[in-house]
């Protein structure tokens, strides 16, 4: 999948990713929890510019990295995240940007 656009994921709000990790046998699992859209900046090489904010469990954190996320209805995709540090239930936030 190319194109990633808003529309890609307003259905997947709050459905469940799973980051494949390379070397383990199981992913962690990230809930998709937000989707923002920002508005376009004169010259900006994306049409549609959003945030996208996961959640992950509480005492496994990932590095700022690209990871392979999967999702049963979009596939496969490479996505760079963004610790954000943990919220106040201690679960981990991420942070993937498409400006």
């Amino acid at each position: 999948m190319c194109d990633l656009t808003p529309a890609t994921f307003s259905d997947v709000v709050g459905s469940a990713f799973t980051v494949d990790l390379g070397t383990q046998a199981a992913g962690i699992e990230l809930v998709l929890s937000a989707l923002e859209e920002h508005p376009r900046s004169p010259g900006a090489p994306r049409p549609q510019p959003f945030t996208l904010t996961f959640l992950g469990p509480a005492g496994q954190h990932l590095a700022q990295a690209t990871y392979r996320f999967v999702h049963p209805d979009l596939g496969d995709l490479d996505l760079f995240i963004v610790p954000r540090g943990p919220g106040s239930d201690g679960r981990h936030r991420y942070e993937a940007a498409f400006n």
